[in-house]
């Protein structure tokens, strides 16, 4: 048998369920935000780390260049 309590509980139950579903939506757009931007950031520094990686050998060879002239004005 259902009374006035049974219906009162189940439809505070369904309110408590439809809350906690928009939380969980609220929740799951806010994770996907995160993600894109975690993506952003990461192709961002991937481009950066190979910018810094050629400036790098940029560096390297010219004081390669810089230590043969030196040896030059020794006489090795």
């Amino acid at each position: 048998m259902s009374g006035p309590d049974d219906l009162e509980q189940r439809l505070a139950a369904d309110r408590d369920v439809a809350e906690y579903r928009s939380e969980l939506r609220a929740h799951t757009r806010m994770l996907n935000a995160l993600r894109e931007t975690q993506v952003s950031h990461y192709a961002e520094h991937k481009a950066d780390a190979a910018e810094i990686k050629a400036e790098a050998a940029e560096i390297k060879a010219g004081l390669a260049h810089i230590v043969r002239l030196l040896e030059g004005l020794s006489g090795k």
